[in-house]
């Protein structure tokens, strides 16, 4: 996780730029984007609120014997579009504000995150893999993939 950071981080000032107007050294100069120097993407944004549902999830499945996973995960999702200063249909259960991660101001800046993310989390519904969140490309060409191949791995 820390490794994807980081190279989101230095990645940042480059992204949206067409890679033939890219200056080949302008992920070491560590320079702006959108106000943010080495800011945290909204990719990065993402991978620690996964990591914090999956570590809520793992936390009330030892503590209670019982957890359904994707719930919590999307309730960490939940949080981390009030960080982004957008509502959708459901809030969070305990409250947008709870939990360290929420705490951490850096956080609430808007990095670009994909349209079909915002608008999946907007519809408030929990995603598992048999009712996969939006239809983007990504997402079509992910799902098409797990279901070929009995295993789940997505095929090469």
């Amino acid at each position: 996780m820390l490794g994807a950071a980081m190279g989101s981080a230095l990645g940042l000032p480059l992204e949206g730029v067409p890679v033939t107007a890219r200056d080949p050294t302008a992920a070491f100069s560590f320079g702006p984007h959108t106000g943010a120097t080495c800011g945290i993407s909204a990719d990065a944004q993402l991978m620690m609120f996964t990591a914090e549902g999956l570590i809520r999830a793992a936390v009330r499945h030892s503590d209670r014997g019982i957890c359904h996973p994707p719930s919590v995960v999307h309730q960490a999702y939940l949080r981390w579009l009030t960080t982004q200063g957008i509502t959708g249909k459901k809030k969070p259960i305990d409250g947008a504000d709870t939990g360290w991660l929420f705490s951490v101001k850096d956080l609430h800046h808007r990095r670009g995150p994909g349209e079909g993310t915002i608008k999946a989390l907007k519809r408030g519904e929990v995603f598992t893999a048999s009712r996969p969140p939006n239809t983007s490309k990504g997402q079509r060409r992910a799902h098409a993939d797990s279901a070929r191949r009995p295993d789940g791995r997505a095929s090469l």
